[in-house]
Parts: C-alpha cells; sequence; structure tokens
C-alpha cells in the first residue's frame, strides 16, 4: 500500500496556505472567498469534514478503496487551480490603454479554461463579469444592458471592438 502523507502536509491549499499570509483586514474577505470558490467547485464540505485516517493495515480492501477515494478528493489540485482561476477572473479590470479585443480575449481564455476544468460560466454571468471590468465603457454597458440582453460573450467581443474603433474615431 502507498505511504500517504499527513493530511496537514497533502491538503490541497498547502501552497495557498504557504504563499498568502492572513492577517486580520483581509481573513475575512479570504474566508468569504475561499467559501464561494469551494461551493462552485462542490466542494464546500472540505471546511467542516476532515480527511479520513489512514486504515490499518488490517483493513478490508473496501475500506483502504474508501480512503483512498476520499483521500483524492481532499488532494484534488484542481481545486487550487480553479481558486486561483476565478480569483484572476473576478479581479480582471482593463489596464489603462489596452485595447479592448485583448482584454477580452484574456478574460474568455480564463473563462474556458475554467470550462475544461468542469466549471463552466453561464453566459450571463460571463458577459456581466467584462463588462464590469471595463474602463472607459461606462456608455456602451448601459447601452447594452438596454437593448442586448441575451449576447454571447462573442457577439460582445464584436460590439466592444466596434464601439472602441467609434472612440478612436472621435478622439481629437
Amino acid at each position: 500500500m502507498a505511504h500517504y502523507e499527513n493530511n496537514t502536509l497533502s491538503s490541497a491549499f498547502k501552497t495557498f496556505f504557504e504563499r498568502e499570509t492572513l492577517t486580520g483586514p483581509n481573513f475575512n474577505e479570504w474566508y468569504r472567498s475561499l467559501r464561494i470558490v469551494l461551493r462552485v467547485a462542490d466542494t464546500f464540505d472540505y471546511l467542516y469534514k476532515p480527511c479520513p485516517d489512514q486504515p490499518a493495515d488490517t483493513a478490508t480492501e473496501a475500506e483502504k478503496a474508501a480512503f483512498r477515494a476520499e483521500y483524492k478528493k481532499h488532494s484534488d489540485p484542481p481545486a487550487v487551480e480553479i481558486y486561483d482561476m476565478v480569483d484572476a477572473l473576478h479581479s480582471c479590470r482593463q489596464a489603462p490603454g489596452k485595447p479592448v479585443s485583448e482584454h477580452v480575449l484574456e478574460m474568455k481564455g480564463l473563462m474556458d479554461q475554467l470550462h475544461t476544468l468542469g466549471k463552466p460560466y453561464e453566459n450571463d454571468m460571463a458577459v456581466n463579469l467584462i463588462n464590469m471590468s471595463l474602463k472607459d465603457f461606462g456608455d456602451f454597458v448601459r447601452n447594452f444592458n438596454i437593448h442586448c440582453v441575451g449576447k454571447t460573450v462573442t457577439e460582445l467581443h464584436a460590439l466592444l471592438i466596434d464601439f472602441e474603433k467609434g472612440l478612436k474615431d472621435k478622439a481629437p
């Protein structure tokens, strides 16, 4: 039987805890974000249900198989990967001077990676995230929200490119 590391050391969140310093001001925000991500990943019970202890050598094969399955769930690296992508997606903002096409493609790439991991965003959520991340497109977003309900991310991308061209043409 393979040797399994201590539950604390093999936690899927080990690298996150090593990288992030949790202090009073950011702990509540971190904990809220963690709960949201774990709910999306259907792993919310990990906060409250510890990984089971390794079965003894005298355990039945069924108990050993159950332990391996539960252990794999608790040490599944995509959970950390999903958290990092969701965090990057929600904190993504258009940089000053960055073309809107590059920005939308960057966000769409993150959404495609999440889709590959089995956690796709619904179209309306994806469109709203992109619209909220835009800088200097307030008029476009208002008009879009009134007249363009139900558009896909690709259609939004094309409309944004056209709108940006119009802004450049109007610039002195």
